[in-house]
């Protein structure tokens, strides 16, 4: 319906609070929980990762942007508003969410080490898009979140040179500290003496 009318078929609504479903682990679809987060509506469409708190609180870490519209005939899809966002559902509650921006820099594809895919993790990763207003939504280095310290380190990449996916590939049996990180367009290694 929305296409009839000369909308994209994903656009955020801004009227509409942004929304976490919660489905119990052993539940059908019946059964998911609607956690809705105050304010203005937002659009999430990646995720870093997500995961049980002992006292029974679910943390989500991605990246969400207030205005960003993917098929945009404008030119400005809002993607220097992409952040990189910690989303706390408390237990009990249908509509306690808090959130909070975990840094300033304008990022998207969020990505761990896959070990700690739904446990609690220390480093998170994402591309960084490029400030410099002729580039465009381009990825210009990779971001390094370390959750235990909250510092942000970016990796910038040499002058043209671009990247969207990024790769993760733990080395050896040094937990997540060091990770080989490949990418479209240049391979580089992040390390503990990087945070």
């Amino acid at each position: 319906e929305d296409a009839l009318h000369g909308k994209a078929p994903v656009h955020l609504e801004k009227g509409l609070p942004m929304r976490f479903g919660v489905l119990p682990r052993k539940g059908g679809g019946d059964e998911v929980i609607w956690h809705e987060v105050r304010g203005a509506g937002k659009m999430c469409y990646h995720v870093m990762n997500a995961f049980d708190e002992p006292n029974g609180d679910i943390l989500v870490v991605g990246c969400c942007s207030p205005d960003l519209d993917l098929f945009s005939d404008k030119g400005d899809v809002g993607f220097r508003d992409v952040r990189l966002v910690e989303w706390r559902i408390h237990a009990g509650t249908r509509d306690c969410v808090t959130e909070r921006r975990l840094s300033e820099v304008p990022c998207e594809f969020p990505r761990i080490n896959d070990n700690y895919i739904g446990v609690p993790f220390r480093f998170g990763y994402a591309a960084v898009f490029s400030t410099r207003d002729d580039d465009g939504p381009v990825f210009t280095g990779i971001l390094k979140y370390d959750r235990w310290s909250g510092v942000t380190a970016i990796h910038e990449m040499s002058t043209g040179q671009y990247s969207v996916s990024l790769y993760l590939f733990p080395e050896g049996m040094l937990w997540e500290r060091t990770m080989a990180i490949c990418s479209d367009r240049k391979s580089t290694r992040l390390n503990s003496s990087h945070s």
